[in-house]
């Protein structure tokens, strides 16, 4: 009696064992494409939220704002297929790289000479407090 109690305490074990297991083998396949696989609603509401950020920099003004929305958008988008895809991460930084300068020159075509200044000077101040 004691045997068969054993037995099936082993089988039992097992079973569980086999389920845990499976379920984190399936939560494991997860690719790397998948993890930045980023809506492009939720694109759209990061580019709105940086836009309305530079426009508390430099000011507001009608079709700025359009435009910047537009180059924020563009962006954004663009970084979240750099970081989906399946190229090595020295390639995805050079991507990424490249992707922010792009944005930078663009940026600084809108921006008149005090407003890209305003906007740099920020900028200087949130990695000097991202540092400390």
């Amino acid at each position: 009696m004691y045997l068969k109690y054993n037995n099936m305490k082993k089988i039992i074990l097992i079973f569980i064992l086999n389920i845990g297991f499976s379920a984190f083998l399936t939560a494991q396949t997860k690719s790397e494409a998948d993890r930045y696989q980023v809506s492009k609603e939720a694109a759209a509401d990061r580019a709105t939220k940086k836009r309305d950020k530079l426009m508390q920099i430099v000011g507001s003004d009608a079709t700025l704002s359009v435009n910047i929305y537009n180059l924020y958008f563009e962006r954004l988008k663009k970084t979240d297929e750099i970081k989906g895809s399946t190229a090595d991460n020295e390639t995805k930084d050079k991507m990424l790289k490249a992707n922010k300068d792009a944005f930078e020159i663009k940026l600084k075509g809108l921006l008149t000479t005090e407003q890209y200044n305003k906007y740099k000077a920020e900028k200087e101040k949130e990695k000097e407090t991202e540092k400390n």
